[in-house]
């Protein structure tokens, strides 16, 4: 198997949940965001009008902040699939595994299988590139 083939389910993957982000910050930041902002006094009416007032403004900006935060990860990840030449190690490596533990840390279940999948390929793939390489210097 060519190095160039080898290079595509990592890759492929790598897409997927730098896709999946994406997704997830456009839900997060245009429907949840809106609908929270609309019907968020009715959900917290036990409280004072003022106190209401201020717990949806700052809720409403930690969402606007998780969201953002998520899309700039997203298209951070997308582009390193797409832009990025294989084999991986070090700072693309560091990048999947901090991205994977925010969406274990944020319960994105989806996300978190994703990038650990991912992960697992990459570290494989530059593995067996590795071994191969030995044998063909040992063979040579």
């Amino acid at each position: 198997m060519t190095q160039m083939r080898m290079s595509i389910v990592p890759r492929r993957m790598v897409f997927a949940s730098g896709t999946w982000m994406v997704v997830l910050a456009v839900v997060t930041l245009v429907p949840y965001l809106l609908w929270f902002r609309s019907t968020g006094t009715s959900l917290l009416e036990s409280g004072s009008a003022e106190s209401t007032a201020l717990l949806i403004s700052e809720t409403s900006a930690v969402i606007g902040i998780y969201g953002s935060v998520l899309l700039i990860a997203g298209f951070v990840t997308v582009w390193m699939a797409w832009r990025r030449p294989m084999p991986w190690s070090g700072a693309p490596v560091a990048w999947l595994v901090a991205c994977g533990a925010g969406a274990v840390l944020t319960r994105d279940v989806i996300g978190a299988i994703l990038l650990m999948v991912t992960v697992a390929l990459v570290v494989a793939q530059r593995r067996a590139l590795a071994r191969a390489a030995s044998v063909r210097a040992s063979a040579a």
